[in-house]
């Protein structure tokens, strides 16, 4: 059996949320007869024929609405520096690890999935990987990387964040890692997909720019930085119930610190700075969803 074939029991049309059919080079709606192009024995492209509409014209919002035209029409952002983007090395191997330590199931999904800093280590512990970006030429990028590591099971989907193509309530993990950064509308649709495509029971694992960080760096874009308390509150308005919050990311990350300098530093600035992000562990409760 492929990959994509021992797929469909998950993924679904963009548009209707039904069971999709393999034809040749496509895959066909079963409900709606929409069709979806199979690039590669591992990607597929499954972009819903509507997006997303922005209501609220604030300045996080323009940023976005942008950066997700930009990828729709052309694959990748026309901003360079958002290009394939890395984080420093010492905060994302930190972060990856902590993200590791708390994930689990055999069946992930990674929600903003990029180049696959994330993606393709969890590849490495679960049975099947998602790895959902818009952004086609990460998603080039983060397939040519697995297949050096001779990994197999990691099926890319190009796909929208607010259409995600997975049936209700079939994933047991989703994995959501800098990308409720851009305002309370922006965060609210991804968080009503992520909640309606887990499971029952089911783990997500998100991530916060933090609010309390502010206090430090008057940088930050406060429309997309939550404090512990909004994080709890924003989680359970969609039937997640937050288990455990664990802050990230306490050392500055201007320069590319190598991860032994940088983990001393971070270890240190615990006592003196409050982190950069708040990872999340989150679990699907249906009585309240």
């Amino acid at each position: 059996m492929s990959l994509i074939e021992s797929s469909l029991p998950f993924i679904a049309c963009p548009n209707d949320g039904s069971s999709l059919k393999i034809s040749e080079k496509t895959l066909i709606c079963s409900n709606c007869n929409s069709s979806f192009e199979i690039l590669d024995d591992n990607i597929i492209e499954l972009l819903p024929s509507k997006s997303f509409d922005i209501e609220i014209k604030n300045k996080t919002a323009k940023v976005y609405e942008e950066y997700y035209s930009d990828l729709k029409n052309i694959g990748h952002s026309r901003d360079p520096n958002k290009r394939l983007w890395h984080a420093p090395t010492g905060f994302v191997n930190s972060h990856r690890t902590e993200v590791l330590h708390h994930l689990n199931g055999e069946i992930i999904s990674e929600i903003g999935a990029g180049i696959g800093l994330y993606s393709i280590p969890m590849a490495k512990h679960a049975k099947l990987v998602f790895h959902c970006d818009l952004d086609k030429e990460a998603i080039f990028t983060a397939q040519k990387e697995a297949k050096n590591q001779n990994l197999s099971n990691i099926l890319f989907i190009i796909s929208n964040y607010f259409s995600l193509p997975f049936k209700s309530d079939s994933i047991h993990t989703i994995s959501c890692l800098d990308v409720l950064l851009r305002g309370y509308e922006h965060d609210k649709k991804v968080l009503e997909q992520i909640s309606s495509k887990v499971q029952s029971s089911g783990m997500v694992l998100i991530d916060f720019h933090s609010k309390e960080r502010s206090k430090i760096n008057k940088n930050l874009d406060l429309d997309g930085c939550y404090s512990q308390n909004q994080i709890s509150s924003f989680l359970h308005e969609f039937g997640l119930v937050t288990e455990q919050i664990i802050g990230v990311g306490f050392a500055p990350t201007y320069e590319n610190l190598p991860s032994s300098i940088y983990k001393i530093i971070d270890k240190i600035c615990q006592f003196l700075f409050p982190p950069a992000r708040w990872i999340v562990k989150a679990q699907k409760n249906k009585k309240l969803h």
